[in-house]
Order: C-alpha cells, then structure tokens, then sequence
C-alpha cells in the first residue's frame, strides 16, 4: 500500500485495480483479514510462536487486501511413526480447518455484489486457501531407523483417518485441502547439505540444540539424525524452497508421483503443537542466515511468508503412544473400550486432545440444528460455547 500526501489530504492507492481514499474502509478491511488470521473463538490455539510471526500476520493481512490473487496455505505436519492409530488424531487438525474455514468466510464476505456503482468492492483471495496435512514419515525412516514398509502404512492410514473426518464433519471444506506423503527426493541433497552447514555453524543456542537432541535420542536417533532431521523442517514447512527443482516435494496420498505444477505460494502458515516451538526457532534462524547469505543465489530460492502457529492440540504428538493412558482406534473398533470418558485421571495432554475432538464434533452437529431456526445470521456461532448458548436463546425465544 503507498501513502502520499496531495492538497493536504491523504491518499491511498491499491496496487490492484482499486482506487481508494477512504482510510476507514482500509483500516477496516485490513483489520477484517487480521481477524480471519489470528481469532480463537474456539480456543483451540496457544498462539503465534514469536513476534516475527505476528510481523508476517500484519504484512499477509495488507497484501491479502491489495493483491487479488496472493496465494495462502496452511500446512500441518505429522511424523513417522510404528505405534498404533490414535483416536485422537484428528484433534491435530482442528485448528488448521478452523483457520481454512474463517478465511473462506472472509472471502465470500467480500464477494458481495457492491451497493452502487461508485463503491467498487475488494478483491480478497480469488485463489482461495489451501490446506495441507502431509505426513514426513521418509524423514523418519532416514533419521529414526523406522521400517520403511510400517512407516508408510502408518502414515497412510493416519492421513486417511483425518480425510474421513473431515469429509465427514466438514464436508463443506474437503474441496480446500490436500493430503501429502513425502518421499526420498523430498529433501534434496544440496539444499538439505546448505541447510545441516548453517544450523551447525551459524545456530547459537545450545541449549535448544541440546533439548532436540535429547528428543531424537528419545525416538532412537542420534546426535547427527538429529540435526538432519530438524533441518529437514524447514524444507517440508516450505521455509525455504528451491524453484529450479524438478522434483515435487510430497506426492498426494496413495500417488506415487505427484505431477501437478508446483505452487509458490505467497504464505504459508505452520500449525503444530507445543513441541514444535523448538523446531520453530530453528527454522526462523536459519531461514533467515539463508536470505541474509550474499553468496546464495536468490533467483533460485523463494521465501514465502511465514506465519508460524502453536495449538494446544497434540502436545503428546498425537502420532505416538503416552502410555499406559492412549486411547487407540483399534480400542475402539475391538469394543476394548464402550465410553470415552475424558474426566478421569488420563494424562492432561490426552485429555485436552479428546476435548478438542468432541467439541469440534458437537459444533457441526449443533450446526445441522442451527440450520433449520430462522434469523441465526448475526449469531456468532463458531465455538461451542456461543453455539449452546445460541441455541438456548432461539428456543426459549420460540
């Protein structure tokens, strides 16, 4: 947006076909953009992981009002992984279809038709938002010695779990998002090369190097799968990507190749769980030693804006066991357990998960209902909270 000042007054040019001079609509539409980025109604989030995030949340809301076609993806990843299928793998989903469903909104808000001639409408994302769960379960074989043949199956089966439940309590979305499986040509040795070098000379805390160690350890790694591993973080989050690469970085789920055009998106937004503030760091560093690096070659790299997201969901990652309280689908499908009751003693971050899960699943069922009460169109009725209270309120109207 450009700011000048003629005969005293100010002007603002959008760098589309809009010409506007009306500072409130823009502050206003701007704000609308924001809104649609950053709300938690559902509190679902713990919130943006540094204040370089919050910086590319400002700059993504004002081009999203100036540039119609600015392309925007939300990517949630999942790690390989031998144990069996969680039942609440989906809670790791929520917040990423969530923010795909407010950014919907906001584009059919501004597709409104305009009241006169004279108020020309915004354009707001004409390439609507993707959503993509991807599985890194290659990385995991490299790194963690998992079987490859159990890796992928897992993998597959945890992607397919989330695609069922979607197409299933958000139909209205599936249109929107993307399953992905990286494969050995995913992470590229020259890049991965360039990225390993400057984590290992140019990342100063020790202290965070010393805790992802540990972690790989944990999962029956080592010192170097460690840095390999967290390194490759910032090719799947598309922190950093080579345009010159013939290669496509993930294939869809059940495609062994991939043979779409690759998509430089203007940002992309991260949704992971509090384990993934670590990775986050790191990616930030290093994405940045690579933009601020004279001797690389900038035409063949493109740096999307980066909106780097922590939910409360999958503290636990929701890929691996918490012992001896995991609730698997299995348990389920084997009547092994008839009753899902989360305010027992099971471990905090299980709990939180499953409540993550079933208010998600009570809002889309309330929602079947509140579709049949009439004038529900200025309700906010996106948590499960104001949905309920929504609900008593036109009944006890009616």
């Amino acid at each position: 947006m450009k700011k000048s000042r003629y005969n005293g007054k100010k002007h603002v040019t959008y760098k589309n076909e809009l010409q506007c001079d009306d500072y409130d609509r823009i502050e206003n539409e701007i704000y609308e953009c924001f809104d649609a980025l950053v709300n938690d109604a559902r509190e679902i989030m713990i919130g943006l992981d540094s204040i370089s995030s919050l910086q590319h949340v400002l700059i993504t809301s004002m081009r999203i009002c100036i540039e119609s076609n600015f392309k925007l993806e939300i990517r949630t990843g999942l790690g390989g992984t031998s144990d069996s299928l969680t039942l609440r793998t989906p809670s790791y989903a929520v917040a990423g279809i969530d923010l795909l469903r407010r950014l919907i909104q906001l584009q059919k808000k501004f597709e409104q038709p305009p009241i006169t001639q004279e108020n020309i409408p915004t354009r707001i994302l004409n390439s609507p938002p993707v959503l993509t769960f991807f599985s890194a379960w290659t990385a995991a074989v490299r790194v963690n010695n998992l079987d490859a043949n159990i890796g992928r199956e897992h993998a597959r089966k945890m992607l397919s779990y989330i695609k069922k439940y979607i197409d299933n309590y958000h139909p209205n979305l599936t249109q929107h998002i993307r399953y992905e499986m990286d494969h050995e040509n995913t992470y590229e040795d020259t890049l991965l090369n360039y990225i390993i070098a400057h984590y290992v000379h140019n990342y100063t805390d020790q202290q965070i190097r010393q805790q992802l160690i540990t972690q790989a350890i944990s999962r029956g790694s080592n010192e170097d799968g460690s840095t390999r591993y967290t390194s490759m973080h910032l090719i799947i989050f598309k922190d950093i990507i080579d345009k010159q690469s013939s290669q496509q970085l993930f294939h869809l789920l059940d495609e062994t190749q991939n043979n779409e055009s690759t998509c430089l998106y203007d940002c992309v937004i991260t949704i992971g769980g509090s384990v993934e503030k670590r990775f986050n760091e790191v990616r930030y560093a290093i994405r940045q030693v690579f933009i601020n690096d004279p001797e690389l070659g900038k035409e063949q790299y493109h740096f999307p804006l980066s909106i780097r997201m922590l939910s409360h969901a999958g503290q636990t990652p929701v890929y691996y066991h918490h012992r001896p309280y995991e609730i698997t689908v299995d348990d389920i499908l084997n009547s092994h357990i008839t009753d899902i009751n989360i305010s027992h003693d099971i471990y905090r971050g299980i709990k939180e998960d499953l409540s993550i899960l079933i208010e998600d699943i009570g809002i889309s069922e309330l929602k079947s209902i509140c579709t049949h009460i009439h004038n529900l169109g200025s309700h906010d009725i996106s948590s499960w909270k104001n949905t309920v209270s929504t609900l008593i309120d036109s009944c006890l109207d009616i």
